[in-house]
């Protein structure tokens, strides 16, 4: 019986082992995540926390399209909330045998709910467009390391340069644990997230 449990976890290890080692850069992948974040409402720093969910789909090869939806309450006296909705369209092009350069265009939609908090004036919805190139790499056969840089537009929100940055620790070809920061003009964020490669 002892011998056979452990033959049975040493088989684990080794399928988990295997898995890891053929960890690949992947654009067809599902991800949610919990963040926190610190967003400039007329002039006024607001931290906030909440959920955030992703799709990203590669039809063919070097293209991709992705959607990804952000909400997070606002941390006042009254409720207030904010919802970002983002989709686009973005090509990869191998630079090396696991780095990726990569662009991606997108429209956007903000949404402010924060009309019942004392001395702030109700929000518009508004929309916009955001670009941005960076990288993508694998720096072994477990991890990824991504880094972007780009700019946004939104309507009344206002413009201005975005950095993102994340890192991903690959458990097996399907699954993947990570962490992201995001810094621009109006908003700073951190985040951690599950992906699910299919």
């Amino acid at each position: 019986m002892m011998k056979t449990t452990l033959a049975c976890i040493a088989g684990a290890a080794l399928f988990a082992i295997g898995g890891n080692a053929h960890a690949q850069i992947s654009y067809n992948y599902l991800e949610a995540g919990y963040q926190f974040s610190t967003t400039t409402i007329q002039d006024v720093e607001i931290d906030g926390n909440g959920i955030r969910a992703g799709l990203s789909y590669s039809p063919i090869n070097n293209f991709f399209g992705f959607l990804d939806a952000d909400w997070a309450s606002l941390d006042t006296d009254e409720d207030a909330s904010v919802f970002d909705l983002t989709a686009g369209v973005g090509i990869y092009y191998p630079v090396a045998s696991a780095v990726d350069l990569v662009g991606r265009a997108a429209w956007k939609f903000s949404s402010f709910d924060i009309s019942d908090v004392s001395g702030f004036d109700d929000l518009d919805d508004d929309n916009g467009v955001t670009f941005d190139v960076g990288v993508r790499a694998m720096v072994g056969p477990t991890f990824e390391l991504g880094a972007f840089v780009g700019w946004e537009s939104v309507g009344d929100l206002g413009d201005g340069a975005v950095i993102d940055a994340y890192g991903l620790f690959h458990v097996n070809r399907q699954l993947g644990i990570g962490a992201a920061a995001a810094f621009g003009d109006d908003a700073d964020g951190f985040r951690a997230f599950l992906r699910y490669n299919f």
